[in-house]
């Protein structure tokens, strides 16, 4: 065998690029469109009208995303000056000759990788260092104290350099070469040997994935530093889970070591609503009077942040990006946004506004407010324009609900002083009616309770300009269901897979197409859907030679045993093994040659399933059972 091809017998995973073809896309923008938007109304939307929907997509984006910055922004801004005073309140305690000299430790709950800490300046008589310490610096407590005092020492050579007025002081021989030691007499001889005290900042990344062993050997071990006099050492633990939680990892010595003198700071997104607020604030004043909100979309928001309890932040600003992108995506409407765009207005669009729900509820009011005949008429008609003048008087209608939600927000934070609020799920209970349910839990807010009276009032077409989840393509969309769509794919096929009338309509344009690929789909599903199917019907531990046994049994073996005859008694098939292969048919009857087939097809099918995660061998014990993965819905 040539060692290329032994390379690519021993790969554990291929890459397989399916063909399509492009010509049900090509239809849409005929491969001209500069941008990712295809053409709606079945390819009949004009070019001018895609570039126009792209380039109100990206005005809106590039606003919403520049009040986002500057939140974002003020928050990192708020969290280092938070974290620098807390820093600054703990070393400025130093131990006396009758207070005892304990660690100093800060808890960063909701903290990840990315947190900055900015340390206090150094003072004239002590240095302020930090050491960023990662939990792959920290395989054992020797190479944990190695890193620390090498980090130290680098941050102390990088302030000498940068110091003007300190002293370039020779140190003697013997002086490096216990520094080069890396051990604990380097805090012996820092006071000594750079004349000032030190405040060790040492901030634990990740707290929770370093080895607790080694971590709580070192903070043991660092407990010596406790007697020296002029070392002072704060730990920054940063915590995404709670402080129950990590401590139920930890002995009680070391518990009481950290705890005397202990602050704590809330960093995760869930301690109070001020900055979703503000972003949620920020994307209806983006929208305001372009675009509305369904019930239905801010309940699944909500929904969504109860059931995330740390990066709140991150995922509201991408449910807010989808469906901003997906609205426009999917809606032709979206140009009309902007009133300057009306001229694109033609029968293709007035066509779709009679059929409104809304439209269709405001004739039916007409007709019962006994209105004249040829009103109705020419609405519906859109006689002498009369239609399109009504939808350009909607497009330059105000939504009150925007201006109203800044009324209550005023009442509430500048004359009651009420900052705990949800304004997601103030706006919630503003479309449904329901303000004054959600405002009772504040007895503050029953002087204004005429001022919080709101009734949401629909507007005609209002269903065109509105992100929406009725379906729940958003839902499938941000939050796909992995699980199950993999159970329908492996039991339906056809859903991702062309069917074989689809396939035989390819076979009329491409010739690589083969006549064997069509029939043989008609015969038996893709190798995994077959197993799969009878993988659905075993128990929890599969006998693999039963499991091959009702495999076997379930292919049609006569039909694909005389399609294969036949094919390889012809010309169509032409490769390097087709002589090898006809040979071994004839060698063989029937029943033999089927059953080495099913056996490397059984195999083929095993292998994707174990690659897919549905199923695992018994590795350490034997090879003749195989064990079911169980998920939710399989």
């Amino acid at each position: 065998m040539e060692l290329a091809a032994f390379a690519e017998s021993q790969k554990q995973s291929f890459v397989f690029t399916p063909k399509f073809n492009r010509d049900s896309i090509d239809s849409y923008d005929n491969g001209s469109s500069p941008v990712p938007f295809v053409k709606l109304f079945d390819g009949l939307e004009s070019d001018e009208s895609v570039l126009s929907r792209w380039a109100l997509y990206n005005k809106l984006h590039a606003d919403f995303h520049t009040s986002v910055d500057t939140i974002l922004d003020s928050i990192d801004r708020e969290v280092v000056t938070n974290i620098s005073n807390t820093i600054q309140s703990l070393i400025s305690n130093p131990a006396s000759e009758i207070t005892r000299n304990d660690f100093k430790t800060l808890i960063l709950l909701g903290s990840d990788a990315e947190t900055k800490l900015e340390i206090p300046a150094d003072t004239e008589d002590c240095y302020n260092v930090l050491v960023d310490i990662e939990p792959k610096d920290a395989p054992n407590v020797r190479l944990l104290l190695k890193r620390v005092i090498f980090k130290m020492l680098e941050s102390m050579e990088l302030k000498l350099q940068s110091d003007p007025n300190s002293a370039t002081e020779e140190f003697d021989e013997e002086v490096m070469k216990s520094l080069r030691l890396y051990d604990m007499i380097v805090f012996q001889l820092f006071q000594p040997t750079y004349k000032k005290k030190l405040n060790l900042i040492i901030n634990l990344k990740e707290t929770e994935t370093f080895y607790m062993n080694v971590l709580q050997e070192f903070i043991d071990l660092m407990k010596a530093t406790l007697k020296i006099k002029g070392i002072q050492v704060c730990f920054v633990l940063n915590l995404t889970t709670n402080v129950e939680k990590f401590e139920n990892n930890l002995d009680q010595s070391i518990i009481r070591a950290l705890s005397y003198d202990l602050k704590t700071i809330d960093l995760s997104s869930t301690k109070g609503y001020k900055y979703s607020n503000l972003i949620f604030q920020s994307f209806l004043d983006c929208v305001d009077r372009k675009l509305n909100l369904s019930p239905k979309f801010v309940k699944f928001v909500l929904e969504k942040m109860d059931n995330n309890t740390n990066q709140n932040l991150q995922l509201l600003l991408k449910i807010l990006d989808y469906s901003l992108m997906s609205y426009f995506f999917n809606n032709p409407y979206s140009i009309f946004i902007d009133v300057a765009n009306i001229n694109f207005l033609d029968e293709k669009y007035l066509d779709r506004l009679t059929k409104c729900q809304t439209f269709l509820n405001f004739v039916e009011t007409m007709v019962n407010s006994r209105a004249p005949r040829e009103e109705i008429v020419s609405l519906l008609n859109n006689e002498n324009d009369t239609l399109e003048q009504f939808f350009v008087d909607f497009l330059v209608a105000e939504n009150p609900i925007n201006d109203k939600l800044h009324q209550i927000v005023n009442i509430l934070e500048n004359k009651l002083n009420i900052y705990d609020y949800n304004l997601i799920d103030l706006y919630y209970h503003m479309l449904n009616n329901r303000l004054v349910d959600y405002l009772s839990k504040w007895e503050a807010c029953d002087k204004f309770r005429q001022e919080f009276d709101f009734e949401n009032v629909q507007i005609v077409f209002q269903e065109l300009f509105t992100l929406d989840n009725n379906n729940g393509l958003l839902s499938q969309g941000l939050f796909p269901f992995f699980r199950t769509n993999l159970e329908d794919n492996l039991l339906n096929s056809e859903r991702i897979l062309p069917r074989s009338k689809v396939i035989q309509r390819m076979a009329n344009n491409d010739d690589e197409i083969r006549e064997l690929d069509r029939k043989l789909n008609e015969l038996i599903d893709p190798i995994i859907c077959q197993v799969f199917t009878l993988y659905r019907e075993a128990r929890s531990f599969i006998n693999v030679y039963d499991f091959f046994v009702a495999f076997k049994e379930s292919l049609p073996k006569s039909e694909i045993y005389d399609l294969l005859k036949s094919v390889l008694a012809g010309d169509e098939v032409k490769t390097s093994v087709k002589d090898k292969s006809r040979k071994i048919m004839e060698k063989l009857d029937q029943d033999e040659f089927m059953d080495k087939l099913a056996l490397v097809w059984f195999i083929k099918g095993l292998t994707e399933c174990q690659y897919v995660g549905i199923l695992k061998t018994q590795r350490y014990q034997t090879y003749e059972i195989v064990e079911k993965i169980i998920w939710r819905g399989i």
